[in-house]
């Protein structure tokens, strides 16, 4: 559609920001001051998370470097300096590894080297992803002096220098001022030589599970110069201390050996350590038993509300989690007075967990935690905890609790249901304004809270009291926002979300598909409910919310007819011909209860101009258009959305281009809607004319030369596809006898249609005027370089157009995700197959661009990655 593209240079920041840095409170050199994210601010952060500012005065003279921190936090933090203007990130950090010690991995410590002179930052104290809650942040300046450079040395002399490390030792040291022989300067480092004798116990293992920094342990062959195995975190092997810490196993081979053992650090970390070397310790986890998933799922134990069960995975099966690791499996069965949310957690896990919930059959995932982010505390972030809001009915679901990798080890599995409202939450609901039946009001959700939507965006929540003669449905939308917008309904305890919409799907008619509309009839009675205005993903900006109370009922359930009957009684369309209906209340005994459906059937003779057009692009919903082979009934052609084929209608409507074969066929026509979208409608259908997308293909026809003279050699272009243009000729003199070539392509652009009439070379050309041989010649090189221009570039665009839905598909492999939602449609017309929507058609494709926080990456380092 059409939009007004701005661009401003300089000039005064928004006035959210400018607000928020004139309030922020100064840090001061080996200042600390304690404070909470929730309910924070988001002008830096821009809708990642909450955050508090602080503004940082550097003078001429203030020692270098300033460092930052929240190593005492008790959530997921994240450390952002900014410019004077706060405009300009400078430095940032997500997770400290080491800058706090042996604290959890998950908190944050920041250096910063300030030029020379006197300036103005301002620090941003935040959550990664949503994560948010109290803090301590520190600020000093320039105790610590850099480390000291690396000492140059060879690897011979390293090496003859190592001390000796043996089985039941413990030794202790420090990477600072180490050589990098064997490190090759990632970090400072200390050798040990490892003797093994051929009655050494077996295997080895190494830890430095009490030291100070981000450790990486790598054990080396006698000559330094291979590396047999290492390890970055230790996922388990050091218990529940942090998961930056370093744990690793090897057997050697039998007889006597000498090994280099490298303790250093992971990136340029360094610090203290206490090296223990065992041998002959615990053999590692039994191999997983092999047993089907149904007999798995059977002899799953129930876990149930307020409840705690320790175990093992050691041992365990695999049939959830594929071969991951080993899992324990569990029965989770909830019902509509199940109080929500519920939250599963491993907080005291000795291994690096990770839950994932399943379906009734254990075949679709639902939701999946690996590292906690704050939900289990201060406790080790490779840890998990989960939350969950069950579906309003319930049902049965499967918990499988196994390791990240290959971790294995001992939980507590502890499952409450409900719970307290949070203090933000309380505060956020207590301040809610009121929505009454016919009100609209306009606000913005940048700068809003999350209390309720606990995500990525900033939300604005309203109060709806329902009494007990408000009229039923209610319907709320942001059909005028100018953003991404997401509503949810919650009960009057702000804990539980009843209903939901993110794209409307035709609620708002034509208006951009990103917009909501949600409608929501309440029980019998009094009541009261939160409504949150928030965007999807991390999307914020500017709505209108409307209310309506006692709106248009839903679309009448479909009613039940034999497909027989519905059959029989399907119109006959035509070429030409516009037919104005409703889904609403239609049949749907070829949708197979998708939607509601109106069915036609459409007749096409041999004489019938190809190709056939079906277009509902005037519809008030999301619509789908499909064909089915009359006597099988097996589906041959489907449009959900157009792709340009209704111009510049909106994206959800549909247009259908189908070449039937030779001669007489006929097909039936549902008309229904994406998903469970029904309203009103106008079907067209034309024949002939320009030749869109060809679904069924068309053989080109021979090209033939004959002797009759033609009146005309015209040179035929189509108009762009999805307009009913006239055609347009050009027509040349008169020239004798032809060659006449049929369109040789259809392509999915606007197509074009070459029809050259020529005369061969040589003969002559009799028309009223006169032509004179030269003349003819000359008009059969330029339509042969404009037909063969044409022609190539319309197999090009064809080429390009397969390439694109083959990406699209390939997306939507990729993106298969069920944290990831709906948010395109590839515009690729597919047989059936894996991915389809449905039994084939046009590619559903999820959003590809989540806007996840680029650390994520690095937030268990190396090892989660």
């Amino acid at each position: 559609g059409t939009f007004t593209l701005t661009m401003a240079c300089g000039g005064t920041p928004n006035p959210g920001l400018a607000a928020a840095l004139a309030a922020a409170p100064p840090l001061t050199c080996a200042q600390s001051i304690s404070g909470n994210t929730v309910g924070g601010t988001n002008v830096l952060s821009i809708g990642r998370s909450p955050e508090r500012i602080y503004r940082i005065n550097v003078a001429a003279t203030t020692p270098r470097p300033v460092t930052f921190n929240t190593c005492s936090a008790t959530f997921d933090t994240y450390l952002r300096l900014y410019d004077s203007t706060g405009t300009s990130q400078i430095v940032a950090n997500d997770d400290h590894t080491g800058g706090c010690g042996t604290a959890g991995g998950l908190l944050s410590h920041v250096t910063f080297n300030a030029p020379a002179g006197a300036a103005v930052y301002y620090l941003s104290v935040e959550g990664y992803a949503n994560n948010q809650g109290p803090f301590t942040v520190s600020m000093g300046c320039g105790p610590t002096p850099p480390p000291t450079a690396q000492p140059t040395v060879s690897l011979a002399t390293a090496l003859a220098a190592a001390p000796p490390v043996t089985c039941g030792q413990s030794t202790s040291g420090t990477t600072i001022g180490g050589s990098s022989v064997l490190s090759g300067g990632r970090s400072p480092e200390r050798i040990y030589r490892v003797n093994v004798a051929a009655n050494t116990p077996r295997p080895l293992v190494f830890e430095t599970c009490t030291a100070t920094f981000d450790t990486y342990l790598r054990l080396y062959n006698s000559a330094g110069s291979t590396q047999l195995v290492s390890n970055d975190d230790h996922n388990g092997g050091c218990g529940t201390a942090g998961g930056l810490l370093s744990h690793v196993t090897y057997t050697p081979p039998a007889g006597a050996g000498v090994y280099y053992l490298s303790v250093e650090g992971y990136a340029n970390s360094q610090g203290n350590y206490t090296l223990t070397m065992s041998c002959g310790a615990t053999a590692p986890p039994t191999a997983a038993p092999t047993v089907s998933r149904a007999a798995a799922l059977a002899a799953a134990p129930i876990v149930t509300c307020n409840q705690s069960i320790q175990s093992s995975t050691v041992g365990g099966t695999n049939v959830l989690s594929l071969g991951r690791s080993p899992e324990r499996i569990y029965r989770v069965v909830v019902t509509s007075a199940t109080p929500r949310p519920i939250t599963f957690d491993t907080c005291t896990a000795n291994f690096d967990s990770y839950l994932r919930l399943y379906d009734s059959t254990g075949g679709t995932q639902i939701i999946a935690n690996d590292d906690h982010s704050g939900g289990c505390g201060t406790a080790g972030g490779l840890l998990s905890h989960l939350v969950w809001a069950p579906p309003v009915g319930g049902g049965t679901f499967f918990l499988s609790v196994e390791g990240f990798g290959n971790s294995a080890g001992t939980f507590t599995l502890t499952m409450s249901c409900g719970g307290t409202t949070s203090p933000a939450l309380a505060a956020a609901l207590a301040a809610a304004p009121a929505l009454s039946c016919g009100q609209s009001l306009s606000g913005t959700t940048v700068g809003g809270t999350n209390a309720l939507s606990g995500g990525t965006s900033p939300e604005r929540i309203f109060r709806f009291n329902v009494a007990a003669n408000t009229p039923r449905p209610i319907v709320f939308e942001t059909c005028t926002a100018d953003f991404d917008t997401y509503l949810r309904l919650y009960s009057s305890s702000g804990a539980t979300q009843v209903a939901a919409n993110d794209d409307h799907a035709g609620g708002c008619g034509t208006a951009g598909g990103l917009l909501s509309h949600l409608t929501y009839t309440p029980a019998a009675g009094a009541g009261t409910f939160y409504l949150s205005v928030e965007g999807w993903n991390d999307r914020s900006g500017n709505f209108t919310l409307t209310v309506a109370c006692g709106a248009t009922a839903p679309p009448t359930a479909a009613p039940t007819q034999s497909l027989s009957t519905v059959l029989a009684n399907a119109p006959l369309l035509t070429c030409g011909q516009s037919v104005t209906g409703t889904t609403v209340g239609g049949s749907n005994a070829l949708a197979g209860g998708r939607s509601p459906e109106r069915i036609y059937r459409v007749a096409i003779t041999a004489s019938t101009p190809r190709p056939i057009f079906l277009d509902t692009c005037t519809a008030s919903f999301d619509s789908y258009l499909r064909l089915y082979n009359i006597t099988t009934l097996t589906q041959v052609a489907a449009n959900d959305d157009h792709s340009g084929g209704c111009g510049t209608s909106g994206f959800l409507l549909s247009h259908l281009t189908v070449n039937p074969p030779a001669g007489a066929v006929a097909y039936y026509l549902s008309v229904e809607g994406y998903a469970n979208n029904a309203g009103a409608y106008t079907l067209t259908m034309s024949c002939g004319g320009t030749p869109a997308p060809t679904v069924v293909g068309v053989t080109p026809a021979p090209v033939s030369a004959t002797s009759s003279p033609v009146t005309t050699a015209p040179v035929t272009m189509a108009p762009a596809m999805g307009t009913s243009a006239p055609v347009t000729s050009m027509t040349n003199a008169p020239v004798g006898t032809s060659m006449t070539n049929a369109p040789v392509v259809a392509t999915s652009a606007p197509a074009v249609v070459v029809i050259a009439t020529l005369a061969p070379v040589g003969s002559s050309a009799s028309s009223g005027g006169g032509g004179s041989s030269s003349d003819s010649n000359l008009y059969i090189i330029i339509a042969v370089i404009i037909a063969a221009v044409l022609i190539i570039a319309a197999v090009v665009f064809a080429a390009s157009k397969k390439g694109g839905g083959e990406a699209a598909a390939a997306r939507a492999t990729a993106f298969d995700n069920p944290l990831y939602e709906e948010h395109a449609k590839a515009a690729a017309y597919t047989a059936p197959g894996p991915g389809d929507d449905e039994e084939g058609g046009y590619l559903d494709i999820p959003d590809a661009t989540p806007d996840a926080d680029t650390d994520a990456l690095y937030d268990d380092p190396e090892t989660d990655f």
